[in-house]
């Protein structure tokens, strides 16, 4: 009796080994080690805020550690050319704001050229902007500031972060639309 469940066992073994060896081979889970998310600004900005409370969720989630990196410099670029040299494994997440989004728009073709390959996968806010002036300005909505500013050609001003960031843009759409015109 004892040999015969010896045996037994054996056959069992071997047909278990033979069927591991023919069973196609299954793939990774994903994920199965860390991932990387850069946000291309400095710690301390609405992204970096946005984007750290993102990757904590992840890490809950997916139960792998999420590392977020802060590559700032040069209006993002750095950070987006960090991604884009990064293995194209899933392993690597980059959070861009609108500007690095539209910044298409006026970069020259060869310089846009090294995002092709970057994708979104999701949006992960959507905001709404605002206008703030001095409380002394006699303008207490868009439509009394479009009629100073008509009332006053060149004298009204606005400031933005840069050269195609959303403010600028949005005062460039109000101007195209002859909203209102203010200048930078």
């Amino acid at each position: 009796m004892r040999t015969l469940t010896i045996a037994a066992a054996l056959a069992i073994a071997a047909e278990l080994a033979i069927g591991a060896a023919l069973t196609p081979a299954r793939a990774q889970d994903y994920p199965s080690r860390t991932i990387r998310v850069i946000v291309p600004f400095p710690p301390g900005g609405v992204l970096d805020g946005i984007t750290r409370q993102v990757t904590e969720r992840m890490r809950s989630v997916l139960g792998q550690p999420v590392i977020l990196e802060n590559k700032g410099g040069a209006g993002g670029t750095i950070g987006l050319e960090t991604c884009t040299k990064a293995a194209p494994d899933g392993y690597t997440f980059c959070a861009v704001t609108v500007e690095q989004v539209t910044s298409r728009a006026w970069l020259e073709p060869d310089q846009w050229e090294k995002y092709k390959d970057l994708f979104p996968v999701t949006q992960l806010v959507q905001s709404k902007g605002v206008i703030y002036a001095r409380t002394d300005l006699p303008a207490n909505t868009l439509d009394e500031l479009a009629k100073l500013a008509a009332s006053q050609p060149g004298k009204l001003n606005y400031a933005s972060f840069g050269h195609g960031s959303s403010p600028h843009l949005f005062y460039e759409w109000l101007n195209a639309n002859n909203t209102i015109s203010l200048d930078a």
